[in-house]
């Protein structure tokens, strides 16, 4: 890998650990495409997870088809992660991921936050497998939008 892309999939996974919200897509049982924010947590290696009620649209169509399409973005700076991939319910860690999650002082000052600490929610957790990812940023030199396809590399 040359030093270039070295760098900008250091800046892909600094952009996904930073943020803390996404946009999930999913197939709904007739095929219309339905999407969500949620809560999202990334890491190093690109594991990529979610959290979302059991009792919500996304987690009923994930049960039939584990085909997601995911957007990461900001509003501060012109950057996004696109992301496409399958996922799998995570059993076992849920309690340690709300913890985790509950623990960041940045979700505080959100909506999410709170709506971790509901009572009678019933969390699931998504782990994602990527099949594609690509990291758009607008370069402030040139001015010229800059693609990475970082997955598949």
């Amino acid at each position: 890998m040359d030093e270039k892309l070295e760098d900008v999939v250091k800046k892909a996974k600094d952009f996904l650990i930073q943020n803390k919200l996404c946009v999930i897509s999913t197939v709904s049982l007739t095929g219309k495409p339905e999407s969500a924010v949620c809560i999202y947590m990334s890491n190093e290696n690109f594991d990529f997870y979610f959290v979302t009620r059991q009792q919500t649209r996304k987690f009923e169509n994930l049960k039939n088809n584990k085909n997601v399409a995911i957007v990461v973005g900001t509003v501060a700076a012109p950057e996004t992660i696109q992301i496409e991939g399958e996922v799998e319910l995570v059993s076992g860690k849920k309690n340690e991921f709300i913890e985790t999650l509950v623990g960041r002082a940045d979700l505080e000052e959100l909506y999410y936050g709170p709506f971790l600490l509901m009572k009678g929610a019933n969390f699931a957790i998504f782990k994602v497998k990527i099949k594609w990812l690509r990291y758009l940023h607008l370069n402030l030199k040139t001015f010229k939008e800059e693609y990475h396809q970082i997955i598949p590399s």
